[in-house]
């Protein structure tokens, strides 16, 4: 059914292996929302789950039977949207949490200028401070994923996510393909999104910071598709392959400095090197 009336926007929620706080995430949105599609890239769903999360109501289920990656499933609740008659689509993770007035703010904004295909919040990483909230509607280059509001009109234009990087970098490719394409992408100032980030932990010595903890495989991604994306947009956005490049260089630092599995992380982000000058996309082989 076509959507009409005061509300024009679906969601979509990319899952992977759920537990039982993705309910309670899903549910912060619902109401705000004419229909969620979950899209679930889990190897075998939880039948038991999805009967749950169909019981909230107007939940769409789809299923891709394996992990394809985050661009992928986003694709795909982008087409379904689209086929049911939306015009803007809220992308959120399985770990974020809406507050209340999180899509009428978005839109707000959104409504403001035709051009612009992408309102942004103010992401809240859960245990870290809370962020200073300053509204108006302001021009970003990059923004992260969830609880992003899409004009799906825009996203049809530029082709939609770019599914070769499978995970990782997906949303600064696809905000800076937006803008190359004349289109912008703004923040909203004064929306809040609370999001959970990898495993957070705080460093006091010798350098103060936050490690998010990822996995050797999520290295692998990270750095390959920051040379991807980096590279492929240095032209046009050179101070974002020079910030690119500050932060691997962070990342190495941190890790050496406070994180586990030292050897693992580093060999993994240099065979995404490698791979990056081989052009191999996709998911990493032999994982």
């Amino acid at each position: 059914m076509a959507a009409s009336g005061r509300k024009q926007t679906a969601a979509v929620v990319v899952l992977y292996r759920p537990d039982s706080s993705v309910l309670d995430n899903v549910a912060s949105y619902l109401d705000q929302v004419d229909r969620v599609y979950a899209v679930d890239n889990s190897e075998e769903p939880d039948a038991e789950f999805e009967a749950r999360l169909h019981s909230l109501g107007q939940v769409t289920g789809l299923a891709l039977g394996a992990n394809l990656g985050i661009a992928r499933a986003l694709n795909e609740g982008a087409r379904a949207a689209l086929a049911d008659g939306y015009s803007r689509l809220l992308t959120m993770d399985q770990d974020s949490t809406a507050t209340p007035m999180l899509v009428q703010e978005l839109g707000a904004c959104l409504d403001t200028d035709p051009r612009i295909a992408l309102v942004s919040p103010v992401h809240h990483q859960v245990g870290m401070f809370i962020p200073k909230c300053e509204p108006g509607c302001r021009d970003v280059l990059t923004a992260m994923t969830s609880g992003n509001l899409v004009r799906l009109q825009a996203w049809r234009a530029v082709g939609g996510f770019m599914e070769e990087l499978f995970i990782d970098s997906v949303d600064d490719e696809f905000c800076l393909r937006l803008q190359q394409a004349g289109f912008r992408v703004v923040e909203s100032g004064g929306t809040l999104l609370h999001h959970r980030l990898g495993k957070m932990r705080r460093h006091r010595f010798p350098w103060p910071c936050w490690t998010f903890n990822h996995s050797a495989l999520r290295r692998y991604y990270i750095t390959r598709n920051r040379l991807v994306v980096g590279t492929r947009y240095r032209s046009a956005y050179p101070h974002y392959w020079r910030m690119l490049l500050v932060y691997m260089a962070k990342d190495v630092a941190k890790i050496l400095l406070y994180e586990e599995e030292k050897v693992q992380k580093i060999t993994m982000m240099l065979r995404g090197v490698r791979d990056f000058m081989r052009g191999v996309l996709g998911p990493c082989p032999g994982a």
